[in-house]
């Protein structure tokens, strides 16, 4: 029976692109506020919008993830 363990780093390149993508990830979050804050105007969101954004993140999340789970789980189709 094969060892389907990999004990050897075969990809160390993996961290390398993990922490690229932690990086874009702050970038963006960091773009994101400046944009927020600078061009709001001292507009203030109310209650109720902080409420619907935080739905709309966590329906996107969730479908989302239900369509890669979907996805991820259908047979490989015979060639």
């Amino acid at each position: 029976m094969a060892n389907l363990c990999v004990e050897d780093n075969d990809m160390p390149g993996g961290w390398i692109a993990v922490i690229v993508l932690c990086l874009l990830l702050a970038a963006t979050l960091f773009g994101v506020y400046e944009g927020w804050t600078a061009h709001s105007g001292g507009i203030e969101v109310p209650d109720w919008g902080y409420a619907l954004l935080g739905v709309g993140i966590v329906l996107g999340l969730v479908i989302g993830c239900g369509d890669g789970a979907c996805f991820l789980q259908q047979p490989e189709r015979p060639r």
